[in-house]
């Protein structure tokens, strides 16, 4: 489908993920998630080849140890939705190949001549400013563009409390299963700031479990060896989405 919504969803570091994360668990936005490939785009994992390889597939004898066709992200993805975590992180030589699928919207396998049509949306999450990276020319502005058309933030876990309580029930039913959250804890947890979002009260409700006793929560002793963190220059996440 040619005319697909493109967006990004912008948010603290680690929202953004989670954000889609939801959409993906609840099926809005139309089933937004009818099939994931996730590329995780880091400077220890794409090196410029990798990325090209895994956005198009090869063909049998591509390459050294190609014993098999594969199909590329684009293709496993096709009626669905690609999602690229920390696309800030991608150095600029790859960076075309993933330009070329979303304009032509068209791969070709590596050591193939021909061209497959596809159809998916793509997701990209960054905790990066793209637009700064763009004026410092360290990510390219036509594939900005090409992702970004809608950005929707969103806010923090500290600025949307009533998330908490469920996010501290699922925490505490996957390390504590059956263990009491009283009104008291819950009230404490509520009221904690949190700068490391999402992260830091995973942090917390796994220590409050592993200190628990008689089946309540210890949260006396998370919360005094949650040691503070120097204040940094809040970071966003971006959501670019493609058609």
């Amino acid at each position: 489908m040619e005319d697909r919504l493109r967006s990004t969803l912008v948010g603290l570091a680690g929202e953004a993920r989670r954000a889609f994360d939801r959409a993906q668990e609840h099926g809005s936005a139309e089933e937004f998630v009818q099939a994931i490939e996730r590329l995780e785009a880091s400077r220890r994992l794409l090196e410029i080849d990798k990325v090209d390889e895994r956005l198009r597939g090869h063909v049998k004898g591509a390459f050294t140890n190609a014993i098999n066709d594969r199909d590329g992200i684009f293709a496993k993805a096709d009626g669905g939705t690609v999602f690229v975590d920390e696309i800030g992180e991608l150095e600029l030589e790859p960076q075309p190949a993933l330009l070329r699928a979303l304009d032509k919207r068209t791969v070709c396998k590596l050591g193939a001549t021909a061209h497959h049509k596809f159809d998916a949306r793509v997701v990209a999450a960054t905790n990066r400013d793209l637009r700064a990276e763009v004026a410092t020319r360290r990510f390219r502005e036509d594939l900005y563009y090409r992702l970004a058309v809608i950005r929707i933030a969103v806010p923090a876990l500290r600025e949307r409390g009533s998330d908490i309580p469920r996010l501290v029930e699922y925490f505490a039913n996957r390390f504590a299963p059956g263990i009491a959250i009283s009104p008291d804890d819950m009230q404490r947890l509520l009221a904690h700031g949190r700068r490391g979002n999402v992260r830091e009260l995973r942090n917390v409700m796994e220590r409050a479990c592993l200190l628990a006793r008689g089946g309540a929560l210890d949260l006396d002793g998370a919360l005094a060896a949650d040691l503070p963190i120097a204040a940094s220059t809040t970071r966003h996440d971006e959501f670019l989405s493609a058609p």
